[in-house]
């Protein structure tokens, strides 16, 4: 992925098939650098500048959550939500 996207021009649209997440990176310039996260569902979250994250309005069910770092990796806990009760997660990522 290297689209440039000048002012005034139509937003880049894009479909993706599987869930992913997608380094992008300018050519040129080493200092512009993303990522695209593809889910297959409507709940995510960032994490703020403390780590910390939430997921508001889950209905009930059982959920699979995955923080994932750009050099630390990825890591998932199971979590089962029967209400509008609170529950942490704690994801601890060590480094090299």
């Amino acid at each position: 992925w290297n689209k440039a996207q000048p002012p005034g021009t139509p937003p880049l649209e894009e479909t993706f098939a599987r869930e992913e997440f997608i380094s992008v990176k300018c050519n040129i310039h080493s200092w512009m650098h993303s990522y695209f996260v593809v889910l297959k569902t409507s709940h995510y979250s960032v994490s703020n500048e403390n780590g910390a994250f939430t997921l508001e309005n889950l209905p009930p069910g059982k959920y699979t959550v995955t923080a994932w770092h750009e050099v630390y990796g990825k890591q998932t806990q199971e979590v089962t939500i029967s209400g509008a009760e609170t529950q942490a997660l704690n994801f601890v990522f060590k480094a090299n």
